[in-house]
């Protein structure tokens, strides 16, 4: 060989490198103006880009929720603000520490998700244009090494944008699946510092993702991917240990790291269904699959599954992307109530359309909710058949709730309103003969706007003494399972007797035996008292229990990670005569599940009751975090610092390259 030949076939090589870049350069161009007409949507007035229906405006909700409460600079453990209440952090579903949420903080909603759809379809679709230029070169396919990566690029984009439809968190992992696996295959090919940490942080990413059954899909691709090239080559079987050892190391250290994800949603927070642990290894199995087939086409065929195989799922993506903002009518009734009620915690029932997006709709459903509360509410769904007309808020057992105002629309109660319109407003309590005033039906009496509207929302006050949102009840009835007293809450109209303040209905299914004894052998005190609301924050609630006794019922979620402990104030003499010192106790009081779904605690004096959320797992999450922080900082280390002789290596392999 001359040095001619040399020459001219490094030349071709720099000439081959450059016109690979193009292609590469082009084929991102590509993606992101597809991503950018696919998500031309979320622009049109009143739509935002976060998937159809009301579960994925449940998980835009609680997103958008994370943000405001980090942009405050607090950490989102619990959303009051729907239904009874539910967890963030601990739901499995809203990754609260993924990188996209600095969107939702910096920019409007609209904007934010769009943005958001943006990103992640761009990152998925370029990975994996990216992974099939990389499969191509490892199997000795250097002639046409670009061929196909395209459409494989925009096929996984737009599955798994409709994933996205089905689990707004999913995309979060999927987006970085194809870079997982291109860290995995570098670590094949050489072991180095760099791509070990590289490896680690893209781990980090995906656990922060939110969606723990996604999240557990990539990693056991990203596991199958090294297994598969030794099957392929089983004579590099040292560097497939290697890799393989590396790779699990990566794991465990962005576990670790982000363990105050994952660790808080191992107790209460929904099951996953198996099919979202395998839609990522199915999803990028489409993907490659289609991109090989065009890669063995020619011609006419190949330029036609370019470009019409995508165009399906886009399709789909584009009618189904979007998902309705919360009405405006919604929101001017909801400023309403709150300056009608000043501080005051707002809870009310909302029905209609999209009234599930009305902020403090205690009827609506959140990701994560707890078991008992999704019970609760689809018992109170199957009472009236969930048809939504007025005689479906009416029933006795939404008093417990303590919503004051529904917000309805107009022409759903178009009947009830003429009605009401045509008499003064009542002025005293309207309550059905033989029934007791405990458990009176409400009485609704439209309060605003002040004139009747035409095509409007229309917000009702209950004037039938709406039970506040705690109260004491004197005695208990105790049920050995939820289910029952869920029974026996359908039938609160037939029982006439019934009256939340004199009785309330407990239920010992998630109450130990001895601890259920010790509470109904309790010798409570007597007494209404004075209760008073002392703070109410998101995972913090003080109530004022001065000389009450009984049970303290409280309409919020019973769910893992509240705890309640009362406090003592003991006056003792002091040293000198006449004086006196105060000395304040604390005493941790059992929560029992109140009507299936609520909390509600055993009074025996003391000055004041605090609830407090922690989600299991918290504490231990922030610990192990701690952790996996402090082994990745030793290995950004070990990679930006090498030893002298691992500087001569690296030195020794420049050159020899």
């Amino acid at each position: 060989m001359t040095a001619m030949d040399i020459y001219t076939g490094s030349e071709d090589v720099t000439i081959a490198r450059r016109e690979g870049r193009k292609v590469l350069v082009r084929s991102a161009l590509i993606i992101l103006a597809v991503a950018i007409l696919a998500t031309a949507p979320g622009w049109f007035p009143g739509l935002v880009y976060a998937g159809a229906g009301p579960r994925a405006a449940m998980s835009r909700i609680a997103v958008e929720y994370a943000a405001q409460r980090l942009k405050a600079g607090e950490i989102p453990l619990w959303n009051p603000n729907v239904g009874l209440g539910a967890p963030v952090v601990g739901n499995g579903r809203t990754g609260v520490f993924y990188p996209t949420i600095l969107l939702h903080m910096t920019m409007p909603a609209k904007a934010a998700w769009v943005a958001n759809a943006i990103v992640l379809m761009s990152v998925a679709g370029f990975g994996v244009v990216v992974l099939m230029v990389a499969f191509a070169q490892r199997t000795g396919l250097h002639g046409e090494p670009y061929a196909g990566a395209l459409p494989a690029g925009l096929m996984f984009m737009a599955i798994a944008m409709c994933i996205r439809f089905l689990d707004l968190s999913a995309m979060n992992a999927l987006a970085l699946l194809p870079w997982a696996l291109l860290a995995s295959g570098a670590l094949l090919n050489r072991m180095s510092a760099a791509r070990l940490v590289g490896l680690t942080l893209l781990f980090v990413m995906v656990f922060l993702g939110g969606d723990d059954a996604a999240s557990l899909g990539v990693t056991l691709t990203c596991i199958i991917y090294p297994v598969w090239s030794f099957i392929r080559r089983p004579s590099q079987w040292t560097a497939f240990v290697g890799a393989l050892l590396a790779l699990i190391a990566a794991i465990a250290v962005a576990a670790s790291v982000a363990a105050v994800q994952w660790m808080p949603a191992m107790n209460g927070s929904e099951a996953r269904s198996i099919l979202f642990v395998l839609a990522p290894i199915v999803a990028l199995g489409l993907a490659l699959s289609y991109g090989w087939i065009v890669r063995r086409s020619a011609g006419i065929a190949r330029k036609l599954l370019v470009w019409v195989g995508p165009i399906g799922p886009l399709v789909i993506v584009i009618m189904f992307s979007t998902t309705p903002e919360p009405r405006q009518e919604h929101l001017e009734a909801v400023r309403w109530i709150a300056q009608q009620n000043p501080g005051a915690h707002l809870r009310v029932l909302a029905q209609g359309v999209h009234a599930w997006q009305v902020p403090g709709n205690a009827l609506a459903t959140a990701p994560g909710q707890p078991q008992r509360v999704r019970q609760w509410l689809e018992g109170m769904e199957r009472i009236e058949k969930n048809e939504l007309s007025l005689e479906r808020v009416e029933h006795p057992a939404l008093r417990l709730l303590g919503a004051k105002y529904l917000i309805a629309d107009y022409p759903q109660m178009y009947g009830f309103y003429r009605e009401a319109s045509a008499t003064a407003p009542a002025t005293t309590q309207r309550t059905p003969v033989g029934m007791a005033a405990g458990a009176a039906k409400m009485d609704w009496m439209p309060v605003w706007p002040p004139t009747s509207p035409q095509d409007w929302v229309v917000v009702f006050e209950n004037l039938a003494q709406p039970l506040p949102r705690f109260w004491i009840a004197r005695n208990a009835q105790w049920s050995d399972k939820a289910q029952e007293v869920f029974d026996r809450l359908a039938k609160l109209p037939e029982q006439l007797d019934f009256d939340p303040h004199e009785v309330v209905l407990l239920d010992r299914e998630d109450v130990g035996e001895s601890e259920s004894g010790m509470l109904r052998r309790l010798p409570l005190l007597r007494g209404a008292g004075r209760l008073e609301l002392l703070e109410d924050s998101p995972e913090r609630v003080r109530i004022a229990t001065q000389g009450a006794g009984g049970w303290l019922v409280v309409a919020d979620a019973y769910a893992p990670g509240w705890k309640a402990k009362m406090s003592y104030t003991v006056v003792s003499r002091g040293p000198r005569r006449g004086s006196s010192r105060d000395r304040s106790y604390e005493r941790e009081l059992p929560i029992v599940p109140a009507y299936g779904a609520m909390r509600a605690v055993a009074l025996a004096g003391g000055a004041e009751v605090v609830f407090e959320y922690e989600p299991k797992g918290w504490k231990n999450g922030l610990m192990v975090a701690a952790i996996g922080g402090i082994v990745l900082l030793i290995l950004v280390g070990g990679m930006m610092f090498p030893s002298g002789k691992d500087r001569g290596a690296i030195v020794a392999r420049d050159l020899g390259e």
